[in-house]
């Protein structure tokens, strides 16, 4: 479980920040007032929970965003992909090959991007990557993961230059259930359901605002 402060603040991090994504609301930043609708939000500009992610051995690195999504998460990754744009599986890189995922790829050309999913089981989860003749590694890697709370929303990580495609694929179940984690972590919908409005000073947030080292991110209740 990712470790949060403590002790967190109420003026240094601006408690007031509540936003609404889809039908969820999340626990963020906000200088003014509660309940900013919007349709993504990005985790590494919220200075403490940057200093989390940069600290955590899974997402050390990464760029995590919490975005809506406007279709079926499975719908989307599945054959041939988003965009139709995946859908060879001819000419596979070796690097691009993992036990456990299907690989789909756009033409082979100069530029290639690969989308590999599970092979078996629902598709709602996805290792997305970028390459580039010039580079000896991928440009970048976009981990991509249901919110198994929000059928309309969907988690992204993402991975520039990392070391190999393979280096991100082969961590998929870690990265997916750790962005899992962090964005139960920051959803505080039951509160508002139960109570119908949110305490500023002591809101039920899986342990507290006050207190993120006990968030219970893997209790659906």
């Amino acid at each position: 479980m990712i470790q949060f402060p403590q002790r967190i603040d109420a003026e240094e991090f601006n408690i007031s920040g509540v936003y609404r994504i889809h039908e969820t609301y999340f626990y963020v930043r906000g200088e003014h007032g509660i309940f900013e609708q919007t349709e993504t939000i990005y985790l590494n500009s919220i200075g403490w929970l940057k200093d989390l992610i940069d600290q955590d051995a899974v997402m050390r690195g990464a760029e995590i965003q919490i975005r809506k999504l406007n279709s079926p998460l499975p719908s989307w990754l599945s054959y041939p992909g988003p965009g139709k744009s995946f859908k060879y599986t001819s000419d596979i890189p070796p690097d691009a090959i993992v036990d456990g995922l299907d690989t789909w790829a756009t033409p082979p050309g100069h530029y290639r991007r690969f989308l590999l999913t599970p092979e078996t089981g629902p598709v709602n989860y996805a290792v997305r990557c970028n390459t580039s003749p010039r580079l000896d590694t991928p440009s970048g890697c976009d981990v991509l993961s249901d919110y198994p709370h929000d059928a309309g929303l969907y988690l992204l990580a993402r991975f520039y230059f990392p070391t190999s495609i393979r280096s991100v694929a082969e961590r998929l179940d870690e990265i997916r259930e750790r962005m899992q984690e962090i964005a139960r972590c920051l959803d505080v919908t039951d509160t508002i359901a139960l109570e119908g409005h949110l305490d500023q000073a002591e809101v039920d947030l899986r342990g507290g605002w006050t207190d993120f080292h006990s968030c219970r991110a893997a209790d659906p209740t």
